[in-house]
């Protein structure tokens, strides 16, 4: 009688994974190894929870005022490719000023931005707001100075290129993106 093809595999996988015999005794198999997915997945975790982090301060940095920034910070977020988008992040971030929403609409604007301003932005982004996270897991620090690499390398600065993709490897080597990717993966473009 034939065994289905599933349940001989089954066999196969637990003679593999069974402990052998050794000449001290019996070992267990070696553990495998951590696969790149799931070492992304606990930095993706980690970031998350810095975000959260990020999150709770500006419950208590703008305590009583709280849920009107973030229902703000919601409805850009829900209208980010309206033709006003440029014009709400910029009352937003006048209003609040401060805080990782406020970093986060910042880098939003930046990336609406062209020229100047969006060098002006991404650099505030930046020098002020490093700290600041997506609830995704999103570091604008991290993703700011890809960003910023990126626009230096549009306008040949190259010197200013080479030190940001420095400080990224150094200081942002765990950041990543809103897709999930490493932004570390995304530096041979810009090298």
């Amino acid at each position: 009688m034939k065994r289905p093809l599933s349940l001989l595999m089954l066999y196969a996988s637990l003679l593999l994974t069974a402990p052998f015999s050794t000449s001290r005794g019996w070992a267990a198999p070696e553990a495998a190894p951590v696969p790149p997915d799931a070492a992304k997945e606990k930095l993706f975790a980690a970031n998350r929870s810095k975000a959260k982090t990020a999150w709770d301060q500006d419950t208590k940095t703008f305590s009583k005022d709280f849920t009107e920034l973030e229902n703000e910070y919601q409805k850009i977020n829900a209208n980010y490719k309206s033709a006003q988008i440029k014009d709400l992040l910029t009352k937003f971030i006048e209003k609040w000023k401060k805080g990782n929403r406020v970093g986060c609409a910042t880098l939003y604007l930046a990336q609406k931005s062209g020229g100047e301003l969006r060098e002006k932005l991404l650099l505030q982004c930046v020098g002020e707001f490093s700290d600041a996270w997506y609830l995704d897991g999103t570091q604008v620090g991290g993703l700011g100075r890809l960003y910023l690499a990126s626009h230096y390398k549009k306008a040949g600065k190259a010197e200013q290129v080479k030190k940001l993709v420095e400080e990224i490897r150094k200081d942002f080597a765990t950041s990543q993106n809103h897709s999930r990717e490493m932004i570390v993966d995304a530096l041979k473009e810009l090298e």
